[in-house]
C-alpha cells in the first residue's frame, strides 16, 4: 500500500471492480448489458426500416477524397424509381444521378469541409433509362463524434406528377385567356360591384383601357342612368340564380355615345371570393339592321324603294363573304364561331326580307345560307371578266370564283372593263357584269364589247328590283338578283359557259 507524505499508509479507495468481485453482482451486470444491447439493436432495426420505407427517396453520402459527395448508404425507394440495383448505386458519386439542369448544384461539386451543401430546393434526377423526374431536396449535413462535416443526408420527394400538372394549369389558363382575348364578344367579372377583370373586346365597346376599367367605382359607372336600377338587380340575380339570363341595357361610352348591349351572365369564384362574369354583345349593328329592314318595308316610292335595296344587298354581299371566309378559318370547336354563324344568320333573315322586297314575285332560288358548295369543277384556262362598281361585292364574287378554279380579271366600272379586254390576248369564257354603274350601264358594256371580241356569254347582276331589261324572257340574258349566294352564282357560271341542251 503507498504511503503518504507524512509516512502513513494510505487507505485503499473502493473501486467498480471492487463491487463487480461477487459472483452475484457480475451476474446482474452481463444481464443489463444484454438488455441494453438488444433494445439498441431494435432501436436500430425500427431506424433501418423507417429508413427503408420512407415514402421518398433517401441516400446517405460521405465526403471522398476528391470532395465530392459519395453515396454511401440509400433507401429502397431510391433505387426502384431511378431503374438501378442499390450495388450500382453505393459508392458512385451523388451528381451520377443528376440531370444535366441540375448538375451544377452545390452538393455535386468538391468541398472542402468548410462550406458543404446544405437546405436543398427543386432538383431534376436522371433514372437508368435517360428519364427525367423533378424532385424537391431537403439535406443536411452529417457529422462525426468529434463535430467534424462526415458528409450528408440527402431526401427527395418526387414532385413530376405535380409539375405535369402544374404544366397543364398554365397551359389550359393561357389557352382560356388567349380565347377570352380574342372572341368577339365583351368579357368582364364584376366583383363586389367593381370590375376585377375585362378582356380587350370590352374595351373596344366602351372605349375606356383595362386600366380605366379597373379604376370605375363601380360596373353600374358604365351604364346609362336610366338603366343603372335595372342592371343592378340583374348582377344581384346573376349572382344568386346561377341561370344566364339576357338583359339589354345601355351603356355611355368614354366619347359619350350611348350603345345598346345585350348582357348576358353567371356566378363566378375569383380569387376564391364570389363573382359575376358577364358576357357583352354591341347590337348596335343588329338594332340599326333590323331599322333598315323595316323602313325598307314601309317605303312607298318606288325610286327610293330601288336605292334603299341596291345598297342594301350590296352590304349582304359583303357580309356573306367576310362571314365564309372567317367560317374557313375558325375551327368547330372554337367559341368564336357560333358568334359569326349568329351574324350570318341575322343577314340570312335580312336577305330573305329583302329578297321578298325586290324580286316583285319573281322567282328565286330562296337560299340564303351564303355557305360556299362545290359547283362543278372549272376547265383550265377558263377566264372571267368581272364587272363590279362595289368593293366589296366584287371581292366576293372573286373569291368564290377562284376558290373553284376560275381564272378572274377584275374591273371596277365599264371603261376599266374595256380596257381589260383589250389587253388580254386569250379568249374571255364569261363576262358578270353589275347592270347598274356609273359611267356606263352592263347592258352598253355589252355592246361595246362586242364591237371588238367575239360574242361572249354574259351574266348580268343587279341589287335593283327592277332593272328594266327583259331578263325574264326564254332567251333573254342570265340574270342573278343581289343578294346571291355562292351556290347560285357557281351554278348559273357553269351553265353559261357550257349550256347542256
Amino acid at each position: 500500500m503507498p504511503k503518504q507524505p507524512d509516512g502513513r499508509r494510505a487507505e485503499h479507495a473502493p473501486t467498480a471492480l471492487d463491487a463487480t468481485d461477487s459472483p452475484s453482482t457480475g451476474a446482474r451486470n452481463q444481464q443489463l448489458l444484454a438488455q441494453c444491447t438488444a433494445e439498441l439493436e431494435h432501436a436500430w432495426g425500427r431506424c433501418r426500416d423507417l429508413f427503408e420505407n420512407m415514402p421518398a427517396m433517401s441516400v446517405i453520402t460521405r465526403r471522398g477524397h476528391d470532395g465530392l459527395q459519395i453515396i454511401e448508404d440509400c433507401n429502397r425507394l431510391f433505387p426502384e424509381t431511378l431503374g438501378y440495383t442499390r450495388d450500382e448505386i453505393i459508392g458512385r458519386p451523388l451528381g451520377d444521378f443528376y440531370a444535366p439542369g441540375s448538375r451544377a448544384e452545390a452538393e455535386t461539386q468538391p468541398s472542402t469541409g468548410t462550406q458543404d451543401p446544405v437546405g436543398g430546393g427543386e432538383r431534376q434526377l436522371l433514372d437508368k433509362y435517360g428519364g427525367v423526374l423533378d424532385t424537391m431536396l431537403h439535406l443536411v449535413r452529417t457529422t462525426t463524434t468529434d463535430g467534424s462535416v462526415a458528409g450528408t443526408r440527402a431526401t427527395y420527394l418526387d414532385i413530376t406528377e405535380r409539375k405535369r400538372e402544374e404544366q397543364k394549369l398554365r397551359e389550359s389558363q393561357s389557352r382560356y385567356r388567349a380565347l377570352v382575348a380574342q372572341t368577339l364578344v365583351g368579357v368582364c367579372i364584376v366583383q363586389d360591384g367593381s370590375i376585377v377583370y375585362s378582356n380587350p373586346k370590352m374595351a373596344d365597346i366602351s372605349g375606356y383601357t383595362l386600366e380605366e376599367q379597373a379604376g370605375f367605382l363601380s360596373f353600374l359607372d358604365l351604364v346609362a342612368e336610366e338603366d343603372r336600377q335595372v342592371m343592378s338587380e340583374r348582377l344581384r340575380r346573376y349572382q344568386t340564380d346561377g341561370q344566364p339570363e339576357t338583359q339589354v341595357v345601355h351603356v355611355r361610352r368614354k366619347d359619350d355615345r350611348t350603345i345598346p348591349l345585350e348582357v348576358q351572365g353567371g356566378p363566378v369564384q375569383f380569387g376564391d371570393r364570389p363573382a359575376v362574369a358577364l358576357i357583352v354583345l354591341d347590337i348596335s349593328e343588329r338594332i340599326r339592321l333590323q331599322n333598315r329592314i323595316q323602313q325598307s318595308q314601309s317605303l312607298d316610292a318606288p325610286g327610293e324603294v330601288a336605292r334603299v335595296a341596291h345598297g342594301f344587298n350590296n352590304a349582304l354581299m359583303a357580309i356573306f363573304t367576310h362571314c365564309d371566309a372567317l367560317l374557313e378559318q375558325i375551327g368547330e370547336a372554337d367559341p368564336r364561331r357560333a358568334e359569326v354563324e349568329a351574324i350570318l344568320t341575322i343577314a340570312s333573315a335580312a336577305a330573305e326580307q329583302s329578297q321578298r322586297l325586290v324580286t316583285a314575285g319573281r322567282p328565286t332560288d330562296g337560299s340564303t345560307d351564303g355557305s360556299p358548295v362545290a359547283a362543278p369543277g372549272a376547265k383550265p384556262q377558263q377566264t372571267l371578266l368581272l364587272v363590279e362598281d362595289e368593293d366589296a361585292v366584287r371581292s366576293a364574287v372573286r373569291n368564290w370564283l377562284e376558290q373553284v378554279g376560275y381564272r378572274v380579271l377584275e374591273a371596277s366600272g365599264g371603261e376599266d372593263a374595256l380596257h381589260l379586254a383589250a389587253a388580254h390576248d386569250g379568249p374571255i369564257h364569261l363576262m358578270l357584269t353589275d347592270v347598274m354603274m356609273p359611267g356606263m350601264t352592263g347592258w352598253r358594256l355589252t355592246e361595246e364589247l362586242a364591237r371588238t371580241r367575239d360574242p361572249i356569254p354574259v351574266i348580268y347582276m343587279s341589287g335593283y328590283p327592277n332593272p328594266a331589261h327583259p331578263f325574264d324572257q326564254a332567251d333573254g340574258p342570265a340574270f342573278l338578283q343581289k343578294p346571291f349566294t355562292p351556290r347560285t352564282l357557281l351554278t348559273a357560271v357553269q351553265a353559261a359557259i357550257d349550256p347542256r341542251p
